[in-house]
């Protein structure tokens, strides 16, 4: 259902402005998959790639092609169980490695002698990789993209710089730290953040903007609202399940060494 209030949106297939109670676009003719009246037509479109977000940028005008990303929703159900399949894997092998008494995960002998200081490791590890992954499908790209060295830096210099080539200046000694801390600045203003913070705790609002509703650049999102509900339904869930964990590790690894933190 469509919300009251009338705003402009952009056509997923030629980035014409239009209505978003329009029930087509005027220009090409392609539905609006959230009008009301086109919800029998749905059934229509089932073999073809969902369409997630579309940049509201001047360049849409200029560059419709570019502009418009479709995303494949099965690639993003992918990316969440898998997500969640490795983490439960890191789990259950460093439970079986430590009740085998044959794991050597540690220098310490105190963390060494406490299983769940592993668990709060491998879910802040898994948090903060999976948060990395949502930016990357916010940004239009697939999420394995990130992690691909270099790569994934030219990526983000194209969304912030519009040049892949950019990218390359990080590699350069001193120039690219002052470039990276540049690059870290646009890239905060673009999600709506302060870019001075986001400078100072990327650590922190990187997992924001993953699993925050921001989006980049005000873009907006074109499609099926199931979907569209799905994709951040799947975050909550990663989320939730994964701070659930991380929680309990934290308070059984306070409750077994609390005479360690006595001073």
């Amino acid at each position: 259902m469509i919300s009251d209030k009338e705003y402009m949106i952009r056509c997923s297939r030629c980035g014409s402005e239009m209505k978003n109670t329009a029930r087509y676009c005027l220009k090409c003719g392609n539905l609006n998959m959230n009008h009301p009246s086109n919800k029998n037509m749905k059934k229509f479109y089932k073999n073809r790639k969902e369409e997630f977000f579309i940049s509201n940028d001047e360049d849409v005008d200029k560059k419709p092609k570019k502009s418009v990303n479709y995303k494949n929703f099965f690639e993003i159900k992918i990316c969440c169980f898998l997500n969640i399949f490795m983490y439960l894997l890191f789990v259950g092998l460093v439970t079986y490695l430590y009740l085998k008494r044959i794991s050597d995960l540690s220098m310490l002998s105190f963390v060494s002698s406490n299983i769940y200081i592993y668990y709060i490791f491998i879910s802040l590890v898994f948090l903060y990789l999976y948060a990395i992954e949502i930016v990357y499908i916010k940004l239009r790209y697939s999420w394995w993209f990130c992690f691909i060295p270099f790569f994934n830096l030219c990526l983000l210099t194209k969304r912030v710089y519009d040049s892949y080539l950019m990218g390359l200046i990080i590699i350069i000694p001193l120039v690219g730290w002052i470039f990276a801390i540049m690059l870290m600045y646009k890239f905060g203003k673009m999600f709506g953040l302060n870019g001075i913070l986001f400078v100072l705790f990327p650590i922190i609002y990187i997992p924001v903007i993953g699993y925050g509703e921001r989006l980049f650049n005000n873009m907006e999102f074109i499609g099926d609202n199931k979907n569209y509900e799905k994709f951040y339904s799947y975050k909550k869930m990663f989320l939730v399940f994964n701070t659930i964990v991380l929680v309990v590790g934290i308070l059984m690894f306070l409750f077994n060494y609390r005479g360690f933190f006595a001073f």
